[in-house]
């Protein structure tokens, strides 16, 4: 399957999900748009970036930057979406669960979930089932 394909399954499935929990959703019109869809929250809009995480080893990695050109003589680097989204729909296949993420609790590159037992315990650990969406 393409990363296309597979993008386009993980925002159909943020968005039923959205949908079925009574939540407004738009759609921007058209590509370019740094987000992917806009929740309506109490009457406040969120800018929401659809990714799709990967379970492995008890924890769900989530890719939250996107490959762009940097110039014509330096190549390709990753654009992160500070400023630009307000939180992430994770949309994790392996266990059919959907997690949304303030975008100011997330690096630069990368969002980790632990839905496992951890073998140290640590202050920083994100535990998944904190930003599970229920349904």
């Amino acid at each position: 399957m393409s990363t296309t394909t597979i993008g386009n399954q993980t925002t159909v499935t943020i968005l039923y999900r959205l949908s079925k929990a009574g939540k407004t959703v738009s759609i921007p019109f058209g590509d370019g748009c740094r987000y992917d869809l806009v929740v309506d929250e109490d009457g406040k809009l969120k800018k929401m970036q659809c990714k799709t995480g990967c379970l492995k080893n008890g924890v769900i990695r989530v890719l939250v930057s996107s490959p762009t050109r940097k110039t014509k003589d330096k190549g390709w680097g990753m654009k992160d979406y500070k400023g630009e989204v307000d939180v992430f729909g994770v949309y994790c296949p392996q266990n059919d669960k959907v997690y949304i993420v303030p975008a100011d609790e997330v690096g630069k590159n990368a969002i980790s979930l632990r839905v496992g037992d951890a073998k140290k315990l640590r202050k920083d650990i994100r535990w998944a089932k904190d930003y599970e969406m229920g349904l």
